[in-house]
């Protein structure tokens, strides 16, 4: 449940990064030219999946050492950290650490957590009588495909409800 949690999170981050990338960067730089807001943009997503793939291999490593649910806790709190301070980010450079941030925690989220389905999931036996988890894999699948479609539209309700909250204080 934790690691479903967690790719839920993830996937609506990267939603919620996706739409809001680009009006972000404009806004941190200084009367910006399309192509710099577009560069800036790409080299943020670029260090991301490269931070992506680092959190994997390092937190793997990790989780071997300390334990799965360790790691995952540390990588749940490193990528929460990473997300929250992007939002006092005050230029593109500081946007993109954070995010680098984000992206190792997300990384180890995802390599500690397909472990810990990976040991959980049932087995079941295959006409060969071979250990099968297809049937349990497939249905994660299907939850972490409908993650973004999910969490989008929960962004959009908070957005929503948060616009309504602000309009009322005013």
């Amino acid at each position: 449940v934790v690691a479903a949690l967690g790719w839920l999170f993830d996937t609506m981050d990267q939603q919620l990064f996706a739409l809001a990338k680009t009006p972000a960067m404009r806004s941190l730089l200084d009367q910006p030219t399309s192509e710099e807001v577009q560069f800036r943009v790409t080299l943020c997503t670029s260090i991301f999946l490269v931070g992506w793939a680092v959190g994997g291999i390092f937190f793997g490593w990790l989780a071997d050492r300390i334990g799965r649910a360790k790691t995952l806790f540390i990588t749940i709190v490193l990528y929460s950290l990473g997300t929250a301070l992007c939002a006092a980010a005050p230029n593109t450079a500081i946007l993109t650490l954070c995010r680098l941030l984000s992206s190792l925690g997300i990384g180890g989220e995802w390599a500690a957590g397909a472990a810990m389905v990976a040991e959980v999931v049932v087995h079941v036996r295959n006409e060969n009588g071979e250990g099968d988890a297809t049937p349990q894999l497939d249905q994660i699948r299907r939850n972490v495909a409908a993650a973004p479609i999910v969490g989008q539209q929960v962004a959009q309700r908070r957005l929503q409800v948060g616009a309504s909250g602000i309009l009322e204080l005013a």
